[in-house]
């Protein structure tokens, strides 16, 4: 099998304290990150370690993660992937329970790797500002980290709209007119304004190349509106019946708020259904509000708690980086302006 990417640096020095606190929770010894040590762990767990894994980059960020298929397969990846990290060492919790299980473990963990004062790579770099794309010849690096920093700020210092072609408005018009008359449209207008204010990178700049919106599409007849980025579904309402629609977010799980936070979301109609989409990574969430007033009441009164997690999710789809670094989508879907199919 052939090396790793990664170079050991024989004078580097682990943090101690990042030993002790994987020991603390339940981690193995430290092994170095090297083909020799991840096929003698694979051989140990009969070629497939299951469970939580953390690791440890040349400037001390760590990284805490889960896999309920092969954790060796996991560091492969990721040694490849975040190359500039230059990741030295690893650790191995072994757990056979469910995603959703390892998911719940790994967000806390995560959440005490913070309070310890660790730079935690998940979270610093969960939006994937790490690495070049095409996204960045468009959106620099610098700006990206802005609109992360304050997505609503930064997105309101974005030049003016330019028009649309006359043929792009005459494929859209007809479409969104009968879009208007729905009793929901003006609460769902509303509601995309405010995910595009507060949850897509410069909207005005990226559209039709980076994120796309459809309306009333053939293929349903009970989603009334869509927005993707990329070649996934970040934003979509559907019609219930009853005058009842529902609406579904892309999110970042590892941005998933603390119980007690989670628990006042609840309480506002926000439900965790999980992964939607199957080349959506494992850190695809997704939120569903029970209503369009629901959606707009939570992004009013608690934009920065909810805001975060879904915008982290979008840059990663806009910069056109696998959700789950499983390789690189080659296509992006085609652009609709507008409700326009």
């Amino acid at each position: 099998m052939a090396d790793l990417p990664n170079t050991l640096i024989a004078s580097w020095t682990p943090d101690p304290r990042v030993a002790t606190w994987a020991h603390k929770r339940g981690f193995g010894p430290a092994q170095e990150m090297s083909n020799n040590a991840l096929i003698k762990l694979a051989k140990a767990h009969k070629g497939k370690p299951v469970g939580l894994y953390m690791w440890e980059s040349a400037n001390h960020e760590v990284y805490i993660g889960i896999s309920n298929d092969s954790v060796t397969k996991r560091l492969r990846q990721h040694v490849k992937n975040y190359d500039a990290a230059n990741i030295q060492r690893f650790w191995y919790r072994a757990n056979a329970g469910t995603r959703e299980k390892l998911r719940e473990i790994e967000r806390e963990l995560i959440h005490h790797a913070l309070a310890a004062g660790f730079t935690v790579f998940n979270r610093e770099h969960s939006a994937i500002i790490y690495g070049d794309s095409v996204f960045d010849e468009d959106i620099s690096v610098a700006r990206q980290q802005e609109w992360f920093a304050d997505p609503v700020g930064a997105n309101a210092t974005q030049p003016a709209r330019k028009d649309d072609s006359a043929s792009a408005t005459a494929r859209a018009t007809k479409q969104f007119q009968k879009f208007m008359k729905l009793p929901s449209a003006p609460g769902l207008v509303d509601a995309l304004s405010l995910y595009l204010a507060a949850c897509t990178p410069f909207p005005v700049e990226t559209e039709s190349e980076y994120w796309s919106l459809t309306c009333l599409p053939g293929w349903s007849k009970h989603r009334l509106v869509t927005l993707n980025m990329g070649y996934l579904e970040m934003f979509w309402a559907t019609d219930l019946g009853g005058n009842r629609t529902e609406i579904s977010v892309g999110a970042d799980y590892q941005f998933l708020p603390r119980r007690l936070t989670w628990l006042k979301l609840r309480r506002l109609g926000v439900k965790k259904t999980g992964p939607a989409h199957a080349g959506g990574g494992p850190n695809e969430e997704v939120l569903r509000f029970r209503s369009v007033d629901s959606f707009i009441n939570v992004m009013t009164t608690s934009p920065r708690c909810v805001s975060r997690l879904l915008a982290s999710r979008s840059i990663a789809c806009e910069k056109d980086e696998s959700p789950g670094d499983i390789g690189r989508p080659t296509t992006v879907c085609s652009p609709n302006k507008h409700c326009g199919r």
